[in-house]
């Protein structure tokens, strides 16, 4: 549950205020919060979907899930 908690948490992409880099990024006036919302909503697609593959190979390896659900 940890390995799952981080990578959500670490899913911070598509609002400025997600993230302290992104914060700093769009206080330099280069972006628009229109730019984080288009670049992040597809980061968070692509990392959701590595998280679900995570979750259907690897976890079983280890022993996390079990075959009754």
């Amino acid at each position: 549950m940890t390995m799952l908690l981080q990578f959500v948490v670490s899913f911070g992409f598509i609002l400025p205020v997600n993230a302290p880099q992104n914060m700093i990024a769009y206080g330099t006036d280069t972006f628009e919060a229109r730019d984080f919302i288009r670049t992040g909503l597809a980061i968070t697609l692509v990392a959701m979907l590595l998280l679900v593959v995570f979750a259907l190979t690897y976890w079983p390896w280890m022993g996390y899930m079990t075959k009754s659900i």
